[in-house]
């Protein structure tokens, strides 16, 4: 019993510091997942974060950087 209260209190203690996010989620609304790690951490969000993090996603677009794209060759796997 004092191994699982142990492990119980480990877990409450690193969810703290943690945060899951899904790759899907934060691809569909990035902003509101920003606000949910800030909010996750008791960071201060503000309107000019807010104004700052779209004018950054406006100005740097998905694949304005070029596209890497991988291949199963690339890993040394085939489609068998």
């Amino acid at each position: 019993m004092k191994f699982r209260n142990l492990q119980s209190d480990t877990l409450k203690k690193t969810q703290k510091n943690i945060l899951d996010v899904s790759y899907d989620n934060l691809m569909e609304d990035p902003i509101g997942v920003a606000q949910q790690i800030y909010d996750h951490f008791n960071l201060h969000w503000s309107d000019e974060t807010e104004i700052a993090m779209c004018n950054w996603f406006l100005e740097n677009p998905q694949g304005k950087q070029g596209r890497q794209e991988y291949s199963l060759a690339d890993f040394g796997l085939t489609r068998e």
